[in-house]
């Protein structure tokens, strides 16, 4: 059994880029924030092979796809498809944490 703090010290580690806590085999599991009017990826959209699901810990985020824009509020559990283009953008004026799980 892995266990991990979703702490303050977690939480400084991953602002601004992912952090990693288990990646290969049947999925990955990540942590991240996405501080105030950041953007990910910066350009274009993100695509991945497999469906991602996140659940949003604090803050608010936007998710934008090909469909449009769509606001995310903390406690939420988010499932991206497989292959969809997307990105994430915060523009609350507050850091948002969440933790992302990429499925096969």
């Amino acid at each position: 059994m892995e266990t991990h703090a979703l702490d303050e010290a977690l939480w400084n580690e991953c602002l601004g880029r992912p952090r990693f806590l288990r990646q290969g085999g049947e999925f990955s599991l990540l942590a991240f924030c996405v501080d105030v009017d950041q953007r990910l990826p910066e350009e274009g959209y993100a695509r991945h092979g497999g469906a991602e699901a996140f659940v949003l810990l604090s803050g608010m985020i936007s998710i934008g796809t090909r469909s449009g824009l769509q606001d995310i509020q903390a406690g939420s559990v988010t499932i991206i498809e497989a292959g969809e283009d997307h990105y994430t953008l915060n523009r609350s004026g507050k850091s948002a944490m969440l933790v992302s799980f990429g499925l096969p």
